[in-house]
């Protein structure tokens, strides 16, 4: 849920659940102008998209399950993102940083520098272990 991932790092079902239950929307430009379908984003043509602000949280909570199911997995395979350290701390400064009144309020704004979504493929590097 961020980017595009080799198909042995790709878990369809994880991603398809967190996209469904938050029903995100997307959009071309940082205003919140041009707006694009799933579908659209999951092309992968663009290099940056924006949403919500919400997604970020979301984004981080979804590698957090991906690593736990990989390590209850008998053959556990994750991509560069989701075993970089500098990324993990990023989301635990987010995930703490977020009172009750600071999260309502950032939830219907978006993100000024974009959120990428489907970066090309050699972005992304999957190995077990």
């Amino acid at each position: 849920m961020s980017s595009w991932l080799p198909k042995p790092c790709y878990d369809k079902e994880l991603s398809d659940r967190y996209l469904a239950v938050n029903n995100f929307t997307f959009w071309e430009h940082s205003k919140g102008t041009g707006q694009l379908s799933l579908e659209e984003v999951q092309k992968g043509e663009f290099d940056i998209i924006f949403t919500h602000a919400t997604y970020h949280t979301q984004h981080c909570l979804f590698l957090w399950e991906k690593q736990i199911k990989a390590a209850n997995s008998r053959r556990p395979v994750l991509d560069s993102i989701t075993r970089n350290q500098h990324h993990i701390e990023h989301c635990i400064r987010i995930l703490t940083a977020h009172t009750a009144e600071s999260y309502t309020s950032t939830q219907t704004s978006f993100f000024k520098t974009g959120t990428p979504i489907h970066v090309k493929p050699q972005n992304q590097i999957c190995w077990e272990g």
